[in-house]
């Protein structure tokens, strides 16, 4: 294959460099006398182990004075060995020289079919030409003109991408422009509008301040006697619809407010319990209603022996007399089986504690209207 060029190993330096053929083709092999040094080495080496061996022989053979008919008999089997030995060194030493004489036939130059690289260059001119059809193959392929194709559409989007960078930075300008605008009106973390050349109409709070004008439009205000008299106008039912009537304020400009109260219905808390002679008896607790001012308590008892005492509570827990006296005390001179007392409990909780001083049971009964704002 034209184009081809082989490399091998050097001897001298183990790199690679390319070999060389004749001008038919042929790759001259060149043996090196290095090679050739090695053999050499190696016939020595085997030279001096036959010649220790003789040494070794001679030594262990001790020759008659007269020979019989020019024959030397050796029964010692050391000396049998160690010329087996020489037998097989010398072996050894024609086959090398037969290698080295093939070598050196036809003037150096060797056959490289009968060498064992030779498959190897086979199958690496197989494999190089099987690389250049592959190469041919793809050449002629339609995927290269795909990726031309691809490569053009990537370069109008790139040039298509470079235009919209262009638009995105002539608009970022403007924004940094109207910023700029917006930071010249910024002054002590407030924001600086001129309204006096322009119209307020379309701000969002401009309904918000006709309404407030209408409402201060709506406030009548009268001067007499040095005093000021503003007249607001009030339903009796605390809502649109009732009967509007004008708020009466006194001369000192203190407005006169009459606060309504009503009264509940009547509220059993307890009836004909009977209390153990010399006994007490408490209720269960009780919710109290801010909006109640003050309680009517009437009592019905068995026997003006018996008083009762409010204890209250902020937690439903613990529970106090806060008041620190009991009702219907019969050390006190109004005591009496039946009787009411105006209280005013304030605490959001209360029980009713009840004690009878004399020996015998008495049955206890205790009601209450509430008033209420």
């Amino acid at each position: 294959m034209s184009g081809v060029k082989l490399k091998a190993v050097k001897a001298s330096n183990g790199l690679l460099t390319h070999l060389k053929c004749s001008d038919d083709g042929e790759l001259n092999v060149n043996v090196s006398t290095s090679t050739l040094s090695v053999n050499v080495d190696g016939l020595e080496a085997l030279q001096t182990s036959g010649n220790n061996t003789l040494s070794s022989i001679d030594n262990k053979i001790i020759l008659p004075s007269v020979l019989n008919s020019d024959q030397l008999k050796v029964n010692d089997s050391a000396v049998v060995a160690g010329l087996s030995q020489i037998n097989n060194n010398v072996d050894e030493v024609e086959a090398k020289l037969d290698t080295i004489n093939t070598t050196l036939t036809a003037g150096g130059v060797v056959d490289i079919s009968t060498l064992s690289t030779h498959a190897l260059q086979t199958t690496i001119n197989s494999t190089l030409g099987d690389t250049n059809s592959k190469i041919d193959a793809m050449r002629g392929s339609s995927d290269l003109g795909v990726i031309n194709t691809s490569l053009g559409t990537l370069e109008t989007s790139l040039t298509s991408m470079e235009g919209k960078q262009d638009t995105s930075i002539t608009h970022l300008s403007e924004i940094e422009g109207a910023v700029e605008t917006i930071e010249g009106c910024v002054g002590s973390n407030k924001v600086n509008v001129n309204i006096s050349s322009g119209n307020i109409s379309g701000f969002a709070t401009q309904s918000t301040l006709a309404n407030c004008e209408t409402a201060l439009n709506n406030i009548s205000v009268n001067m007499y006697n040095g005093a000021q008299q503003v007249k607001a106008l009030g339903s009796q039912d605390g809502t649109t619809t009732g009967t509007q009537k004008q708020m009466k304020v006194s001369s000192s400009g203190v407005l006169n407010v009459e606060t309504k109260k009503t009264y509940s219905a009547e509220t059993s808390i307890i009836s004909s319990q009977a209390v153990a002679g010399s006994g007490t008896h408490t209720t269960a607790s009780i919710s109290n209603d801010a909006n109640i001012v003050e309680y009517l308590v009437e009592h019905d008892f068995s026997g003006s022996d018996v008083s009762f005492e409010i204890f209250e509570s902020i937690d439903n827990t613990n529970f106090f007399n806060v008041m620190g006296m009991p009702f219907n005390d019969p050390s006190d001179p109004s005591v009496a089986n039946q009787g009411i007392n105006n209280i005013q409990i304030k605490s959001p909780h209360f029980k009713i504690k009840f004690t009878n001083a004399n020996g015998s049971s008495r049955n206890v009964s205790l009601s209450y209207v509430a008033i209420t704002n």
